[in-house]
């Protein structure tokens, strides 16, 4: 690779808080593949990592075209850093309650995130062409 094309790469700084809610995300994507035994009874630990990294992917999009999606309503940085709590140094029976609360939470007819997600592209629709490419 060249270091003209690499340098040209639009990366964000974000604040540290922001930082951390997508290192919870990764840690709880990362604890859910490596284990086989479902978290749900009825749900695949597969199916669950899938929907955290769509929160993921909304929040990047955040990011990236922060005024659009503030216009639109959309907060999911602030709602997930709400949301996803540490699972650092716990069990693996506390890790699990832990992420299985916040995937409950996150099927809850009222939860922000759930609708959102869902609405993302239709009040953003220039965003609807990278979420079908992801």
């Amino acid at each position: 690779m060249y270091v003209t094309p690499i340098s040209e790469i639009p990366i964000k700084n974000i604040s540290t808080d922001e930082q951390q809610v997508f290192v919870l995300l990764s840690e709880y994507i990362i604890w859910l593949k490596s284990h086989t035994e479902n978290i749900d009874k009825y749900v695949d630990n597969e199916h669950i990592a899938k929907l955290l990294e769509d929160v993921i992917d909304a929040m990047v999009l955040e990011l990236y075209f922060e005024e659009d999606m503030k216009e639109a309503g959309f907060d999911f940085i602030s709602h997930a850093t709400a949301l996803f709590k540490p699972i650092e140094n716990l069990s693996d029976a506390e890790t699990k309650y832990i992420i299985n609360n916040a995937y409950q939470s996150l099927r809850e007819k009222d939860n922000p995130i759930r609708n959102d997600l869902q609405l993302l592209p239709i009040r953003v629709p220039m965003v609807a062409p990278i979420l079908e490419s992801i």
